[in-house]
């Protein structure tokens, strides 16, 4: 449709403006309701939608296992069978080596001399053991942060009964091994103590932040290598380990117990 429009000078209403303001509502400048949001370039206050003003959408929480550290065993956390497992099947590969030991030296083993006497001796020790042991936990801090990393990685999946096999497993193949092999081997004599003591520690060394706890495995190593040269009998350090192991287990039980009611 052709546009009708004046000139300036004749008289009668201007058509042009009528023209001009449709051509306006129609042009992207033009103001109203829907032309902000179809000029995203629109400078101007910003329309706050509900997207913005609602509350923030937040999913689930992920409650998935909670990441822990290198220094905390709670990154290697082994469930209660697992780590009875573990357990008898060192305490088997420690008696295997102690048998494969005799086969190729047959004199290399220490007698087991059954009686109440020595197994009195030995329940003795292992209490004495396990009372020093709480003094050192307390005096001296380097070996009480080794301890509770090392007995929270053992002892924490296990329950209150498990403690026999604390005592058994480790005491009985063990004191075979180091103090019924090894230690007659090298020589049933202060030389032959020091040497598997040291290698008794070792092997409670499961890294090098471990070595207060595997100086401590060596001092007991010491005191039941000499319970040996003193009895001429492996019963006294079986007994001894066993108990030591046993007592250990229920005072970390204990203490756990009291920590969780507080």
């Amino acid at each position: 449709m052709a546009r009708f429009s004046r000139r300036p000078d004749s008289k009668g209403p201007d058509l042009t403006g009528l023209d001009s303001n449709e051509s306006d509502s129609t042009s992207p400048d033009a103001t109203g309701p829907d032309s902000e949001e179809s000029d995203p370039k629109r400078t101007g206050p910003k329309r706050i939608g509900q997207k913005q003003t609602g509350p923030k959408q937040t999913g689930p929480k992920r409650t998935g296992p909670k990441q822990t550290g290198p220094n905390r065993p709670g990154s290697d956390v082994l469930s209660r069978f697992q780590l009875l497992a573990a357990m008898a099947a060192t305490a088997l590969i420690l008696l295997l080596i102690a048998r494969i030991w005799i086969f190729f030296e047959p004199s290399a083993q220490l007698t087991t001399q059954l009686g109440w006497a020595n197994a009195a001796l030995g329940v003795l020790i292992g209490l004495s053991i396990s009372a020093v042991s709480v003094l050192v936990y307390k005096l001296w801090p380097a070996y009480r942060k080794s301890a509770d990393y090392y007995l929270d990685f053992v002892l924490a999946p296990l329950t209150l009964a498990d403690s026999i096999w604390i005592g058994l497993l480790p005491g009985m193949s063990e004191e075979l091994l180091f103090r019924g092999v090894m230690l007659p081997s090298i020589g049933l004599d202060m030389t032959g103590v020091l040497i598997s003591s040291a290698c008794f520690g070792v092997l409670h060394m499961s890294s090098r932040q471990q070595w207060p706890y595997a100086v401590w495995a060596s001092a007991i190593g010491l005191v039941l290598g000499v319970s040996v040269l003193a009895t001429d009998n492996l019963l006294v350090p079986i007994v001894a380990h066993i108990t030591a192991n046993f007592v250990s287990s229920l005072f970390w039980q204990y203490r756990r117990h009291l920590q969780s009611i507080r």
